[in-house]
């Protein structure tokens, strides 16, 4: 159990449940368009990291599984990031 777990078993006697998923947010990358004094990710033009390939089929997986009422797809500009046919690992 981890401090978390356990301050939360403190203050209410049992654990965090969750009965549902409703929405999924995945963040893609740190590839922006703009350079915001506020981003939390302090994403910009200059950034590069993009989730890879393997970890968007996980990421699908867990949709498919799940089924939530929504996926917000965020990190800087998601539609900046590249296509998946340019990312994916070919055999």
């Amino acid at each position: 159990m981890n401090a978390f777990d356990r301050k939360i078993k403190e203050a209410t006697g049992s654990y965090l449940e969750s009965r549902s998923i409703e929405i999924i947010q995945v963040n893609v990358g740190l590839r922006c368009n703009n350079l915001c004094a506020h981003c939390h990710l302090q994403a910009s033009p200059e950034r590069a990291e993009a989730m890879d390939w393997p970890t968007m089929q996980l990421i699908l997986g867990v949709v498919h599984c799940v089924r939530p009422a929504f996926v917000d797809i965020t990190g800087g500009a998601p539609e900046l990031n590249p296509p998946p046919s340019s990312i994916h690992q070919r055999p």
